[in-house]
């Protein structure tokens, strides 16, 4: 699901997909379709409250993310949401701290007319 809003305390506006359960190898299609409309944003949320795992092919699947963003506007903000502990391990352990915002979900707030 798509939605649009702003971080607390910043004025930039921001496209937000929410994922959640199991994101191996086996949806990667799906994955890949989720995020691709995120390309064209300037800011991108990646809501994952609700992720329960995830494998390479999902972190390959937001380095592509990552570098599509980059290629169309020279820079990519990626906000990853509501991490649990262990799927920010992952994101640590692979040393992707550095090339992914995360932000706790309760900083992340729909747009005015959404509320």
């Amino acid at each position: 699901m798509y939605d649009r809003g702003h971080v607390a305390d910043e004025v930039p506006s921001f496209a937000r997909v929410r994922l959640g359960g199991d994101l191996d190898y086996s949806r990667r299609a799906d994955l890949t379709a989720l995020l691709e409309p995120l390309a064209a944003e300037h800011t991108a949320i990646v809501d994952m409250r609700s992720v329960r795992f995830l494998d390479t092919s999902a972190l390959a699947c937001l380095i592509a993310l990552r570098r599509e963003m980059r290629a169309a506007h020279g820079s990519a903000r990626i906000i990853l949401a509501g991490l649990r502990p262990e799927i920010a391990r992952v994101f640590e352990v692979a040393g992707l701290n550095d090339a992914f915002a995360m932000r706790d979900a309760s900083e992340i707030h729909a747009a005015p007319s959404e509320r």
